[in-house]
């Protein structure tokens, strides 16, 4: 996805517009509904028309939408939710940064999801927390949120808190979903560890690769120190006092990740520094042994282009054994010298 080419739609028009700026990774806008409280949970799908509805509900809601690209979708649910025109402009642009953004009754935080297979690819994830209710919207389906479910399905503290203990497990759910992103990451960089002995130019764009993914992934998640820090020293009536020690848990997560990072950043700039170390010592080698062999062929071109003048008067020009002689002569100051750059250690 081109960003500056996306983000030429937003150009000029005014705040609040709702216009989609990423790539379509879902064929249709999906509503998931999980009603919930400590003694149960119930998971409906939904149209964008039954939301008015279910908020009338005496319980505790998650409301998940899946797919982002259609933007009258989209703003009529943030309208009938209650979500602040800026923030339904923030869910559609998914060149967002992560941030969070207070609007009173209601907060609004903008996570990364990171998904690594061969290559990195980054999607968006829109979360609102309001009283008794939570609305994700996201770009497609993961399996982090399915873990999610289970848990508010099995019980325990995700449905015996409040809605802020399950805005928390989404955010948990993402960070601990980098971790294993970044483990890719780090076998990636042990093999090509094995590999760059060897002096192989072509890991040169493996490594160059591995580098922008690495500087992706850090600014993708760089801010999200912020945002946590902020569930955790500010008072807000959505964030309740109990759940604030789990924020903080997530915190210490996320800067973990940050070294962890950081640590990768620094072994695969290490890797290029080494790799054109080793390609510099294995051309030095080349040179070396290039050089041995004209320092040896010097003498004996002399020799050869002394007896090739072919002067009439010229020693030996008519001598039987000359020939056979000059050779080895020849073959004696070569030998001569190969024994002499031996004793000197320079073959």
């Amino acid at each position: 996805m081109h960003i500056s080419k996306e983000l030429e739609k937003k150009i000029a028009l005014p705040p609040a517009t709702p216009v989609f700026v990423g790539e379509k990774k879902s064929e249709e806008v999906k509503i998931t509904a999980a009603i919930y409280d400590e003694k149960s949970a119930e998971f409906e799908e939904l149209k964008v028309e039954d939301l008015e509805n279910i908020l009338n509900y005496d319980k505790k809601l998650w409301i998940d939408v899946t797919g982002i690209h259609d933007e009258e979708a989209i703003s009529k649910i943030c309208d009938i939710l209650g979500i602040h025109p800026l923030a339904a402009e923030d869910v559609l642009n998914t060149a967002q940064r992560v941030k969070v953004e207070d609007y009173d009754d209601h907060l609004f935080i903008v996570l990364k999801i990171l998904l690594y297979d061969d290559n990195l690819e980054i999607d968006q994830l829109s979360v609102v927390l309001k009283k008794n209710l939570v609305v994700t919207f996201k770009e497609r389906e993961y399996q982090i949120f399915d873990l999610i479910r289970s848990r508010l399905k099995k019980g325990g503290r995700i449905r015996k808190f409040g809605v802020d203990y399950l805005a928390y497990a989404i955010m948990d759910a993402v960070v601990d979903s980098y971790f294993e992103a970044l483990l890719k990451i780090s076998s990636e960089v042990e093999v090509l560890e094995d590999e760059v002995v060897s002096g192989n130019s072509a890991l040169i764009g493996k490594i160059h690769g591995l580098k922008r993914e690495i500087l992706a992934f850090r600014n993708a998640v760089w801010p999200l120190r912020d945002v946590l820090s902020f569930f955790t020293r500010v008072e807000h009536d959505l964030i309740g006092e109990e759940v604030k020690v789990y924020y903080r848990d997530v915190y210490d997560h996320a800067v973990r990740l940050m070294e962890v990072l950081e640590t990768q950043r620094e072994l695969v700039v290490g890797l290029r520094e080494l790799l054109l170390s080793v390609l510099s010592n294995k051309l030095n080698e080349i040179m070396k042994v290039l050089t041995m062999i004209a320092t040896i062929f010097i003498p004996l071109s002399f020799i050869a282009s002394v007896y090739g003048m072919n002067f009439k008067y010229m020693p030996e020009l008519e001598w039987e054994y000359g020939y056979p002689t000059v050779l080895i002569v020849m073959a004696v100051i070569a030998l001569v010298e190969v024994v002499f750059f031996k004793k000197k250690g320079w073959i």
